[in-house]
């Protein structure tokens, strides 16, 4: 979600779009990336409902004046919906969901929640067409629900040059010479880690050179997730990189990309995987299905278990090289196709001053959990 903000601030036209954006507890890692036009807020929120950031929220909306507030995900529109009745303003309210629902989602007091508030938005939007439809039936609104896909920069995520030479320079003498299988993404419940690490203990003794690389940082799990693979029985092929601001070249190094999560909307790391040319595996949650096909451009997961994923991920290095070159060439000619970057960028500007006259439009982007 962060980093689909960052890539659409910094492809929208500085010349008719002002930006500011308003972090509800601190500024994230990927916030070095914004503009440097981009005016910042940031609030210190409290563990848990924080009532008092609402009469926080009033007073910055209050002095930025916006002409939209965009909202991303529940919580930032729980709070911005608590904090308008506080401000003289008449801004348009546009609000995105970037993952699909879990069971928690469903119960009662939540869809009650989303039920009201999205009355009170001017237009609802996912990240993909499946999570669009998923939304549409959930009965949650009558209203019609957009979708504005993520996009990916296809000439900077692009095939490499040479696998190896990366890989000695990333990993150096901790790669073992044989096949790199990444999961990207923060330590989170539903990014499927321990998936893949009891996956590890089957095509891990059959690839006996295969390395685990795991990009990424934070998240309640990670801990925990560490020390699972600090107990693995092939934890010397087992590499944690910590969070990176650029994971690109861990793409390009890697023979196999899996992303087992099971609540995606659509995932930036799919994209960016597919756009450089890297085969992936990820589970057939809302979104996937529309990006890799069936079995056409990557592999899909019918179900969260740990052998089947070995199973599948055994079968991709088996697989004839010119097989999986074509899957590749696939992935990324798809990719460049409709899911670029400036794709992106045309459908946000045209939603942003579909809404607004004013060439000096003024956009707020809210973040956080």
């Amino acid at each position: 979600m962060e980093n689909g903000i960052v890539n659409m601030a910094n492809e929208l036209d500085p010349g008719k779009i002002e930006l500011a954006v308003l972090y509800l507890s601190k500024q994230g890692e990927m916030a070095s990336r914004l503009p440097l036009r981009t005016r910042e807020f940031i609030l210190g929120k409290r563990p848990g409902f924080d009532l008092s950031l609402v009469p926080k929220i009033a007073h910055v909306l209050s002095s930025f004046r916006p002409d939209i507030v965009h909202t991303h995900n529940l919580g930032p529109l729980i709070y911005v919906s608590l904090s308008r009745p506080f401000t003289d303003l008449n801004f348009r309210l546009v609000h995105g969901e970037h993952a699909s629902m879990t069971v928690k989602d469903m119960l009662p007091k939540k869809r009650f929640q989303r039920a009201i508030l999205y009355s009170t938005c001017d237009l609802l939007h996912t990240v993909g067409m499946a999570m669009t439809q998923e939304f549409a039936c959930s009965g949650l609104t009558t209203r019609k629900i957009y979708t504005l896909s993520n996009g990916v920069g296809t000439e900077r995520f692009s095939p490499p040059s040479s696998k190896a030479s990366l890989r000695r320079g990333y990993l150096g003498d901790v790669w073992p010479g044989g096949p790199v299988v990444l999961l990207v993404g923060r330590f989170g419940p539903y990014k499927g880690h321990t998936l893949l690490l009891d996956a590890f203990r089957d095509f891990g003794s059959e690839s006996k050179d295969a390395m685990l690389v795991f990009v990424g940082g934070g998240g309640e799990l990670e801990s925990s997730i560490r020390a699972l693979a600090h107990g693995h029985p092939f934890s010397d092929r087992i590499f944690f990189t910590g969070f990176k601001q650029d994971p690109l070249p861990y793409y390009q190094m890697a023979d196999l990309v899996v992303v087992p999560s099971e609540n995606e909307g659509l995932s930036n790391c799919i994209l960016e995987s597919m756009s450089c040319g890297t085969p992936v595996i990820t589970y057939d949650s809302c979104g996937a299905h529309e990006l890799v096909g069936e079995n056409e451009r990557g592999f899909l997961l019918k179900n969260n278990d740990p052998e089947m994923l070995s199973l599948i991920i055994k079968e991709v290095l088996r697989m004839p090289p010119r097989k999986l070159e074509s899957i590749s060439i696939a992935a990324r000619e798809f990719v460049c196709q409709h899911f670029s970057i400036q794709s992106m960028r045309r459908n946000y500007s045209k939603v942003y001053t579909n809404y607004c006259r004013a060439v000096d439009t003024q956009v707020f982007l809210t973040e956080g959990r």
